[in-house]
C-alpha cells in the first residue's frame, strides 16, 4: 500500500451507522474480516477500508495502491455513508487535505487526431500531460464535455469531505467512461475508440471534433485483465471490442477460448481485433446472448467469461456464467456498456455527472 488516509465522524447513533455501512458494503460482494485493532476490515482489488465503532463516532482508514484509486475509495466511502447518515458524510474530512482546484486524477487533454477506424467507430487520439499515471490502475477513464457545447467548460473541483464538486445548471458536464485503447508514453497520448450513434454528445463532438480542440479527462479505473492461464470466454458488442482488444493483447501467445462479437458486415470484428490464438466468431446484429448459450453449453472448460454490452443482456451473461458454467464472481465478470432505451453514449456505466 503506498496511499492512506484518515477520518473521524461524530454520529448521534456510531453502532446503526456502522451496521448499516458493513451492511451496504457486503450487499456488494465484500465481506468484512476482523481488523488487526478493533472493527472491521473490507478488502477488495488491491485497497482496504478499515472502520471502527467508537462511543460517539466511527473512524475510518483507507490504504490503497496507488493516490488515484484512494481518491476513488475515500469518494466511495462518503457515498456509501451519504445513504443512512446524509449530514456526517457531508462533515466528514479526511487527514490528507480538504478542497482542492481539480480532483488529483483529472486531466485536460487535447486532440492531437481524429479519425475513423472501424465502420462504427472513431479514433481519438488524445495529448496528456500525465500519460504514465494511464498504464495502471484499470481499463477506464472518464471523458467529459460541457452539456452545453457553447458554453465554456467549468471544470470538477474537490468537496471538503473528498468527494468530486461536480459543475451544476448550465455549467452541467456530459461525463461517459470509456475503455483505453493504448497509450503511448513517448508522444504522451492516449489512444480513445467511440462507437458511432445517434443521440451520443462525445461520439457526435467527436465526429467534428478539431485538432487542439480540449476536454476533460479522470481516471483510470474500472477493470482490468483477467488473470487467468485457462480457457476464455470473452463476448461484447460494438462498445466492448476496444476492452476485448486490450485483453487479447495482454494474453499469451498460447492463450485457449473463444471470442464472440457483434459485427456490422463479415469480418469487421476480425479485422478491428488484434491476431490472436482464441477463435473469433462473429454475430451479425441481434442478441449475442443466444450464440453465447450456444457456445458455453459446448465449451465446458471455460475458466474464465467476460461480457461488456447491453445491461439487460449482462444481466443475462452474469446468470448463463453462474448457472451453466459454474463461475463464481472471480472468474466471471458481466458489465453493462450502455441500456437499451436510454439516450447515452456507448459506454461504460449509466450516470451523467
Amino acid at each position: 500500500m503506498t496511499a492512506e488516509a484518515k477520518a473521524n465522524v461524530t454520529l448521534a447513533k456510531p453502532s446503526e451507522a456502522f451496521r448499516a455501512f458493513c451492511s451496504h458494503l457486503e450487499e456488494h460482494g465484500i465481506p468484512a474480516e476482523p481488523s488487526a485493532g478493533s472493527g472491521v476490515v473490507f478488502r477488495y482489488d488491491g485497497f482496504e477500508v478499515h472502520i471502527a465503532e467508537r462511543p460517539d463516532s466511527l473512524g475510518f482508514v483507507v490504504r490503497a495502491p496507488s493516490p488515484n484509486i484512494l481518491y476513488f475509495v475515500k469518494e466511495a466511502v462518503v457515498q456509501h455513508l451519504s445513504e443512512t447518515e446524509p449530514d456526517a458524510a457531508l462533515a466528514l474530512r479526511w487527514s490528507d487535505g480538504g478542497a482542492a482546484a481539480r480532483p488529483p486524477n483529472f486531466q485536460l487533454a487535447t486532440v492531437e487526431s481524429c479519425e475513423p477506424v472501424h465502420d462504427m467507430m472513431i479514433r481519438l487520439r488524445l495529448q496528456v500531460d500525465d500519460c504514465a499515471a494511464l498504464g495502471t490502475d484499470g481499463l477506464h477513464i472518464k471523458l467529459m464535455i460541457p452539456s452545453d457545447a457553447a458554453r465554456e467548460p467549468v471544470w470538477p473541483a474537490v468537496a471538503k469531505n473528498g468527494t468530486t464538486a461536480w459543475p451544476q445548471g448550465p455549467d452541467k458536464l456530459h461525463v461517459r467512461y470509456y475503455t483505453i485503447r493504448s497509450f503511448d508514453l513517448v508522444r504522451k497520448t492516449v489512444t480513445i475508440d467511440v462507437v458511432r450513434h445517434y443521440g451520443g454528445k462525445i461520439a457526435e463532438w467527436a465526429s467534428t471534433a478539431r485538432k487542439g480542440a480540449s476536454l476533460g479527462l479522470m481516471g483510470p479505473g474500472g477493470g482490468g485483465i483477467p488473470e487467468t492461464t485457462g480457457c476464455l470466454f470473452l463476448a461484447g458488442d460494438y462498445t466492448a471490442l476496444p476492452a476485448i482488444a486490450r485483453i487479447l493483447e495482454a494474453l499469451p501467445e498460447n492463450a485457449a477460448g473463444t471470442v464472440l462479437v457483434t459485427a456490422s458486415q463479415p469480418g469487421s470484428g476480425r479485422q478491428y481485433l488484434p491476431e490472436t490464438s482464441l477463435t473469433v466468431r462473429e454475430v451479425d446484429g441481434g442478441s449475442l446472448y443466444a450464440e453465447a448459450s450456444r457456445l458455453v453449453s459446448a465449451e465446458s472448460n471455460v475458466q474464465y467469461a467476460w461480457f461488456g454490452g447491453e445491461f439487460d443482456e449482462a444481466q443475462s451473461m452474469r446468470r448463463l456464467f453462474k448457472q451453466e458454467l459454474g463461475l463464481d464472481k472471480d472468474h466471471q465478470l458481466s458489465v453493462a456498456y450502455w441500456r437499451r432505451g436510454k439516450e447515452t453514449d456507448a459506454s461504460l456505466g449509466e450516470h451523467d455527472d
